[in-house]
């Protein structure tokens, strides 16, 4: 490429177009000036780099190849300056020494080594810079690590909290137990206590009740702790909920478990009207679990008032006398107001009383082998008469005997004669 496209490239290289499109129009050029170097034309690579070098490209490449050009012509101190500026930019950006070691391979023998002199050096003041900054980041986090581990509350001793809560929930039944209000009031967060002051619990545990605690939870100054209470046979779970404040344990509401798939109902005691609605939820789920409305009742005092919500009653089992009887399957031969009994036995029609075989007109579609062929209209001359009816069998008024073969007579119906023009005439036998 002539020298004169290098000025027109520079033209079109800083003419307005994107960042990326202008360091690629530079780089472009930065080639020219390398190929020039290898082709032994040093004057035409050092004017080639130099003009990408003043466009602004920070490549370690064009100082180094510029250096070497200097070099070979026998500027050693422009050649040094152009080395060690390129090794700076090298090791400040350390992803582009792979790229750099590609491109000077062809580089040997002393130019190599008077290059790698400034090169290699740099490039290792650079990382032990790197690396004690490394060290300082590392330091300075340990630091602020300790810190905040040293800062940090010391850790919960859930034991020891649940040991601390089952006393203070013992203290707590027996006072709703024996309706001291006055220390009731005393365990409550202020806010509860409010509550309590406008509607105090109305919770009757009988002196045979009785509770145990389980399991305690503790997230920060709030905790919850696992409660069955047992008294005259009703079994209700839940949960004490607790809150510290001021380094004292106090209770702020109670939870009910409703039974497996359902979630427990909450008893806020510092929202009156939450309160409320839960407590209406508890009753019901407590008449549910017992049956419904109609089911036993348990003695007074076994029932929690709206206050307590701590378990579900266990369900009673269901007596045999609830489940309703099997009904018989419906005889669709005995009618509503036909006992079964007065329905005629099979044997109570006599053999003749059926056509026989023979007494069937010709071209007639009955089964002649099955004796319980049913007469067809115009079969007049097959059809039995009525004093050859049994006196329990007439067919009813309301149904027609012709159209429904099967009707089933019904007692107290009446025959009825049919009128002679009824009768169809008898019809010549088959010749």
């Amino acid at each position: 490429m002539s020298r004169l496209a290098i000025p027109t490239l520079l033209a079109c290289v800083l003419a307005p177009c994107t960042a990326a499109a202008q360091r690629a129009g530079l780089e472009q050029i930065l080639g020219i000036g390398m190929h020039a170097y290898f082709r032994g034309d040093s004057t035409a690579a050092i004017e080639a780099i130099t003009t990408v070098i003043d466009a602004g490209l920070e490549d370690p490449r064009g100082y180094y190849f510029r250096g070497l050009a200097y070099q070979r012509m026998g500027r050693s101190e422009e050649a040094a300056a152009d080395f060690a500026a390129g090794a700076e930019i090298e090791a400040a950006h350390s992803q582009s020494t792979r790229l750099v070691s590609q491109s000077l391979e062809r580089v040997q023998g002393a130019s190599r080594l008077a290059l790698e002199r400034y090169r290699g050096p740099v490039r290792a003041q650079h990382l032990a810079a790197l690396e004690e900054r490394r060290a300082e980041l590392a330091s300075t986090l340990r630091a602020q690590y300790q810190q905040l581990v040293a800062d940090a509350p010391p850790p919960i001793d859930t034991g020891q909290v649940q040991a601390e809560l089952a006393a203070l929930g013992d203290e707590y039944f027996n006072a709703l137990r024996d309706k001291d209000g006055e220390t009731l009031v005393s365990m409550l967060t202020p806010a509860a206590g409010e509550t309590f002051a406008a509607q105090p619990f109305d919770v009757d545990i009988s002196a045979d009740g009785s509770w145990t605690f389980g399991e305690v939870q503790v997230d920060g100054d709030a905790a919850s702790l696992q409660v069955t209470l047992a008294d005259q046979g009703i079994t209700l779970r839940g949960r004490m909920l607790w809150r510290r404040i001021d380094d004292q344990w106090l209770v702020y509401g109670q939870t009910l478990s409703l039974g497996p798939g359902q979630p427990d109902l909450i008893l806020n005691f510092e929202d009156p009207q939450a309160m409320a609605q839960a407590a209406e939820q508890m009753g019901q789920a407590i008449i549910a679990a017992m049956g419904g409305e109609g089911g036993a009742q348990p003695a007074a005092g076994a029932l929690p008032a709206a206050g307590d919500v701590f378990t579900e009653p266990a369900a009673p089992e269901p007596a045999t006398a609830d489940f309703p009887a099997s009904e018989p399957a419906d005889d669709p031969f005995v009618g509503d107001d036909m006992p079964a009994e007065d329905l005629p036995a099979a044997t109570d029609t006599p053999a003749d009383d059926f056509p026989a075989a023979a007494d069937t007109p010709a071209g007639s579609d009955a089964d002649t082998d099955d004796p319980f062929t049913t007469a067809q209209p115009g079969d007049a001359a097959d059809t039995p008469g009525f004093d050859d009816m049994p006196e329990d069998d007439a067919p009813a008024d309301d149904v027609d005997a012709v159209d429904e073969p099967f009707t089933i007579p019904q007692p107290g119906d009446e025959p009825e004669e049919p009128a002679a023009g009824d009768m169809p005439e008898d019809e010549p036998a088959a010749g």
